[in-house]
């Protein structure tokens, strides 16, 4: 096993280990406590804003290394297995890169749309659906 293929075996757990404490961290403690002390769902969407941004390039980072240090460890000539868990990786990242470049950026925008049309217009309740719609999605793909 030459160095590199070493590095990426003892990066690999570095990883991984990084992500789930992230995610337990993130998704399980500090989420559902913040939005339980918050009453006011724009106090909520403010955090939410400020908070979710950095988690995802955070996300983007780790499901980066995971797959690059996947990519270097494991034995992609020969073994199925491994292309499997590379596979998953990238899915990973993929998924990762949906909410960094596209939900989380869409959700902000149609915050600020929200926040520029008056409450009762039509133009409010239009771009309110679409909003819960992405909140929504956003919820149900980050659970």
């Amino acid at each position: 096993m030459n160095n590199v293929k070493k590095f990426g075996v003892f990066l690999l757990p570095v990883f991984v280990f990084n992500w789930i404490l992230t995610t337990v961290l993130v998704d399980f403690i500090a989420i559902p406590t913040a939005f339980r002390a918050l009453q006011d769902v724009r106090l909520g969407g403010i955090v939410g804003m400020a908070l979710f941004p950095k988690v995802n390039i955070l996300e983007f980072v780790l499901a980066m290394g995971l797959l690059i240090s996947i990519f270097v460890a494991m034995d992609l000539k020969s073994r199925v297995v491994d292309r499997i868990i590379l596979a998953l990786a990238f899915f990973l990242v993929l998924l990762v890169g949906v909410y960094l470049f596209y939900l989380t950026p869409t959700l902000e925008k149609l915050t600020v749309d929200l926040n520029n049309y008056a409450p009762g217009t039509q133009a409010h309740a239009l771009v309110s659906v679409e909003h819960q719609f992405f909140h929504q999605l956003f919820v149900q793909l980050y659970v």
